[in-house]
């Protein structure tokens, strides 16, 4: 972070940035705590990549998947979801419409977020969408061993990434963070899905 050499330790970036950001940094080394800062933000950025892949193959493979058994336009007959999940829809859909943009299939899907994604592997789900085919969750994950596919299992762990993926998108310190069980998880279900 060259441009802010100068300002390194000085009481305005520190206004900058805001002393409770700050304090979480100077708990671990008071008079470095910038280089500290700059850590974690290089922490975030390895991690940029890796959400990607698992983001987006997630995504893409639950389509998928779920056209083959619930239809094409599965996302916009969503009768089988809660309505916690129509409401994400519905507004996804209502965003779409603000911004003059096509309201199809691949545009509600790709702007869509992974919360929801990760919402539907809920227990709430079971009946209604998980039993639906005998083997839809592993049709989604064909590369997870029997024992790694259980709904509750599989939604506790994207959840885990979910939140880490939050905290660095959203700029929170990653400080504290379980970082290392993230990146076995993302690993995990990268494969799981992809091979």
């Amino acid at each position: 972070m060259k441009y802010f050499t100068q300002m390194e330790g000085s009481q305005e970036i520190e206004i900058l940035l805001s002393s409770k950001r700050v304090s979480v940094y100077k708990k671990i080394d008071a008079n470095n705590w910038f280089a500290e800062y700059t850590k974690d933000i290089e922490l975030g950025k390895s991690f940029y990549e890796k959400f990607h892949f698992v983001e987006i193959f997630l995504r893409n493979k639950i389509d998928y998947e779920f056209q083959k058994v619930f239809g094409s336009e599965w996302l916009l007959s969503c009768i089988q979801f809660a309505r916690k999940e129509q409401s994400k829809i519905q507004r996804t859909i209502d965003i779409l419409t603000e911004e003059r943009k096509k309201i199809e299939h691949s545009n509600i899907l790709s702007n869509l977020s992974f919360g929801f994604w990760v919402g539907l592997f809920h227990g709430f789900y079971h009946d209604t969408v998980w039993t639906r085919k005998h083997n839809l969750l592993k049709s989604i994950f064909p590369h997870l061993m029997a024992h790694e596919r259980s709904l509750k299992q599989i939604e506790k762990e994207l959840d885990v990434i979910r939140k880490l993926r939050n905290r660095v998108f959203h700029f929170e310190p990653l400080v504290n963070s379980n970082t290392q069980e993230c990146l076995a998880l993302i690993e995990k279900y990268v494969r799981g899905i992809g091979g």
